[in-house]
């Protein structure tokens, strides 16, 4: 009985996520809006939700990054001349003029953010949707659907850009892109996920490069510098970097250094690494135990709120037992 409910139960889900499916892609077909929120340059219409408006403001820097795209800028180069303006980034422009006013997000541009505003084709009037979904009701997964079935409606809303600017930037966007293309694929080096910057605590960067000697000898090198200097177009943090070959020796000394003390004295190192264990082990039992005491404090309190409600609604329903009921 227990796997015939359960069979019911999964056949209704998945009913009832194919009907929601069906009714999300027939208002899209429709060229209705469906994001929880308006691109930046655009915001919601008050008349109709779904429906795109051109935001004043946050226009103007659109059309002002698409110009300096059309001059030859480079993306980092981009976001770091938004930076120093100190023009806010696409998040927290809605949080500070729609939500809360606070975002968990950078406050800063990133060479990501220009490059994704310069290639969307919503700034254009075009508004394309159904580009992700996720793989099935069961799985929540956000996966990017293939180019054949995205929803594109020309003219579904008023363009921030002209066509002959974005003709234009589209072109270089290409070169670039074609021109990355030929750059040899990322690849995980020795320290990646390990190193952090001093200066602003962002993760370090692998960085390869090659250098040509007069007698005719290729040498490579791999070096980490910081990502967030790097992301906002050198705007923030500085230009400081490592090599992996000074990591490896800095690395194989502390080793060495770690091997010598074992093997004149293996004892004294057993103990220190007891007691580093156990000094830490306390200190991770007397935060449970201080963990614990707030939540027991916090139960107490719950107990007393619903006991003082209990005894509140009680009176109250008391009360009304023992009104008089008086006659019409």
């Amino acid at each position: 009985m227990l796997h015939f409910r359960s069979l019911m139960n999964d056949y209704h889900l998945k009913d009832l996520s194919s009907k929601v499916k069906s009714v999300l892609h027939a208002k899209k077909k429709s060229g209705q809006y469906l994001a929880a929120y308006a691109p930046y340059g655009y915001r919601k219409s008050e008349e109709d939700r779904h429906k795109l408006v051109i935001d004043g403001e946050s226009a103007a820097v659109v059309r002002q990054i698409f110009q300096m795209r059309q001059s030859g800028m480079a993306y980092g180069k981009i976001a770091a001349a938004l930076n120093e303006k100190g023009i806010l980034p696409p998040r927290w422009y809605w949080a500070v003029h729609y939500g809360n006013g606070s975002c968990k997000y950078s406050r800063l541009w990133a060479y990501a953010t220009v490059r994704s505003l310069l290639n969307d084709d919503v700034y254009a009037g075009t508004l394309t949707q159904n580009c992700t979904g996720s793989r099935s009701y069961k799985d929540k997964t956000m996966i990017r659907k293939p180019e054949s079935e995205w929803i594109s409606h020309e003219g579904a809303h008023e363009a921030i850009i002209g066509p002959e600017l974005w003709e234009a930037v589209q072109k270089i966007n290409q070169a670039a892109k074609q021109i990355s293309a030929n750059n040899t694929p990322p690849q995980a080096s020795l320290f990646t996920g390990k190193l952090v910057c001093a200066d602003c605590g962002h993760p370090l960067v692998a960085a390869r490069e090659t250098q040509r000697r007069k007698n005719g000898t290729v040498k490579h090198y791999t070096s980490y510098f910081c990502s967030r200097f790097a992301t906002t177009g050198h705007s923030i943090c500085s230009w400081h970097r490592i090599f992996e070959i000074s990591l490896k020796n800095l690395v194989l000394s502390e080793i060495r250094a770690h091997g010598k003390a074992v093997a004149a004295d293996e004892a004294a190192v057993l103990d220190k690494l007891k007691q580093h264990i156990q000094s830490a082990s306390a200190a991770q039992q007397e935060d449970c135990r201080q963990e614990i005491s707030r939540l027991r404090r916090r139960l107490e309190e719950l107990e007393q709120i619903t006991a003082k409600l209990y005894e509140d609604m009680y009176s109250k329903t008391a009360c009304r037992q023992w009104e008089p009921q008086f006659p019409l």
